[in-house]
């Protein structure tokens, strides 16, 4: 289970971050990114493509992965949710440094 409880259902996300250095990342090291940094969850997707779009300019800025919004079910109550996302990390400490650089609530999440 994520800290947070909420982890992601067997459905695909509704978008995929994908980048350069995530495809290297995957390739040096066989496994899949563990971690990702989550700006926040929501019941519509309105609210999530908003916070996504709100925070493509300070990704940008800080030279993150541009948010993406993943579908994903909250283990505790079984509702689906919108999450918004930042990268794939393969360490707990590298996606901490990106929910640091993002500031407000982001935290670090298990893929």
């Amino acid at each position: 289970a994520l800290d947070d409880g909420v982890e992601p259902d067997e459905r695909p996300p509704v978008a995929l971050a994908d980048s350069k250095a995530t495809r290297t990342a995957q390739a040096t090291s066989g496994a899949a990114p563990a971690f990702a940094v989550q700006l926040g969850a929501f019941e519509k997707r309105e609210t999530a493509d908003a916070l996504a779009k709100r925070q493509a300019a300070t990704a940008k800025k800080m030279q993150v992965a541009t948010p993406q919004v993943y579908l994903i079910t909250d283990q505790a109550t079984g509702r689906s949710l919108y999450a918004v996302r930042v990268g794939e990390y393969q360490t707990r400490e590298a996606a901490q440094t990106v929910a640091t650089l993002m500031g407000g609530p982001a935290r670090v999440v298990k893929r």
